[in-house]
């Protein structure tokens, strides 16, 4: 295994980072999160409630999580945005099939896809709610994943990587807005 502070200090080898989430260690911290849910997915949900004043719950978003794993998050997120089309993407599907036995009764597709080529997998302004969870600080030029993340929304944009329930050191650049050539983009950064 990988030492945590070996991946901090070289953030542009994305062989480690891979090395790391595939090893089979990950499958039972993955599957407990179905049963326990982990403060960072609590705190979260949390979070999407309070925004749910502004989202209208009623009707069908279609929604992406970007770096879903075992789509645990995904999973909680259902209950409080029960007409959601989701779509698990991951560059690894080695943890999809977990995520199926638990998701039978949530609308859910799940894909293996470059973080890196978003606007490629799904055109421009093709989802209404984006998420991407714990990831982006662990990935080389998380700056362009974080444009491609902008980029495929044509709504909110959620993006939790300024805690985890690892030991990480991240540097982190929180925006109010980001003004891009689509325009501007909400970001709002949840720190806790």
């Amino acid at each position: 295994m990988v030492g945590r502070t070996k991946l901090a200090k070289n953030n542009y080898d994305i062989d480690m980072v891979k090395e790391v989430y595939l090893d089979d260690r990950h499958f039972e911290y993955h599957l407990r999160q179905f049963h326990e849910p982990y403060c960072s997915t609590i705190h979260l949900c949390n979070f999407v409630k309070l925004v749910k004043r502004i989202i209208d719950v009623s009707l069908p978003y279609k929604a992406i999580d970007v770096g879903c794993r075992g789509t645990a998050n995904i999973f909680h997120l259902s209950k409080l945005l029960p007409k959601t089309s989701w779509v698990g993407l991951d560059w690894a599907d080695k943890f999809f099939e977990l995520g199926k036995k638990f998701m039978k009764n949530v609308n859910c597709h799940f894909i293996k896809g470059d973080f890196y080529k978003l606007e490629k997998i799904f055109g421009e302004k093709s989802f209404d709610l984006v998420f991407s969870i714990q990831t982006l600080s662990w990935l080389p030029r998380y700056e362009e994943a974080l444009e491609q993340l902008l980029k495929i929304s044509r709504g909110w944009v959620f993006v939790t990587s300024l805690f985890t329930d690892f030991h990480v050191d991240v540097i982190s650049k929180v925006f109010q807005n980001i003004k891009n050539k689509n325009g501007w983009k909400r970001i709002l950064s949840l720190l806790l």
